[in-house]
């Protein structure tokens, strides 16, 4: 079906199929690339990644139905099996991970929905369908986010009920777990310390803290 693309690779049943003009992508397995037509410089790997791309470039899939629904998001990587599995237009975008960012720009109204968002774990950012600019690190972080914005998730199920809240940060396991709207919340920096590395270490690292003398005393 290839008419004038260019530099392109394909090795997989009905893998890029379809392609009319598009050059410099890459597609391995069954039904990768299928419907790509003017689509540049993806790469895609397992079986149906980027399967109905038409125009969108830049891409990166790799696993069972990455990016699957993908028609003209541009700048995208998506590693696992489905990972930004219902994408369509939404761009610059990072899923690592079975299921990350699954919903991805289902409810997207604006240019400005659901771009911009990072997702590295199981599950993270899951429900996610027109929030943006999001970070979601460890399996389930932001699992529930919808339009919730400028959030950071950082540990396994770290702002997990967080639906609609915005500019949350939280650090450590279930941080924040039961967060639904709040907003502009964060983690001072002792509670960092605490649960890191555990209440009898923090104790001794606030202690061996200098202190603050009065102007002109000497220390002995």
């Amino acid at each position: 079906m290839n008419t004038t693309g260019t530099s392109n690779i394909a090795l997989g049943g009905d893998a890029f199929y379809s392609n009319v003009s598009g050059e410099g992508n890459t597609a391995y397995g069954y039904g990768v690339l299928q419907l790509n037509t003017s689509g540049n410089y993806n790469t895609a790997s397992g079986n149906a990644a980027l399967s109905s791309n038409t125009a969108g470039n830049n891409n990166t899939a790799s696993g069972f139905l990455a990016l699957s629904t993908n028609t003209s998001g541009y700048s995208n990587v998506a590693i696992g099996t489905h990972a930004l599995k219902l994408n369509t237009d939404r761009s610059n975008l990072v899923a690592v991970g079975d299921s990350a960012l699954y919903n991805n720009g289902t409810g997207a109204a604006s240019s400005l929905d659901a771009i911009n968002n990072v997702a590295v774990g199981s599950k993270a950012l899951f429900s996610n369908n027109s929030g943006n600019t999001n970070t979601g690190i460890g399996s389930y972080a932001l699992f529930y986010n919808t339009a919730g914005m400028e959030n950071t998730a950082v540990g396994n199920a770290s702002l997990f009920f967080n639906t609609t809240g915005n500019k949350n940060t939280g650090v450590g396991a279930y941080a924040l777990y039961n967060n639904t709207t709040g907003a502009e919340n964060a983690p001072t920096l002792t509670e960092i310390i605490i649960r890191q590395v555990g209440l009898k270490h923090s104790i001794l690292i606030v202690a061996v803290m200098p202190t603050r003398l009065p102007a002109g005393t000497l220390s002995g």
